[in-house]
């Protein structure tokens, strides 16, 4: 990192992708839970996440970039990682035992 700048926005990274993870992880628990005998709880389809090969679009900061071409970009991208995922036939997330 060379700037105070990438280094906020590395630690912004961080924290978004902590949430997911606390998210994921919660889904997981649930439907763990919704296997026990008498629960109460639905399981729900978790899919593996969708993520854009060229992360140097991507960012923390990404989302206030309103510039038509970087906006088309970032839709080009995601457009791209999302036609691939659905072409490998998505595949749902599941606790790793």
């Amino acid at each position: 990192m060379n700037t105070l700048g990438q280094a906020i926005e590395r630690l912004a990274d961080a924290f978004l992708e902590n949430a997911y993870n606390l998210d994921r992880k919660l889904c997981l628990e649930r439907n763990r839970l919704a296997e026990l005998k008498g629960s109460h709880y639905r399981k729900v389809r978790l899919f593996q996440e969708i993520r854009p090969t060229d992360n140097k679009i991507f960012s923390a900061g990404s989302y206030l970039y309103f510039q038509k071409p970087m906006l088309q970009q970032m839709y080009d991208h995601g457009e791209e990682a999302i036609l691939q995922w659905l072409a490998n036939a998505p595949h749902e997330d599941f606790i790793a035992e």
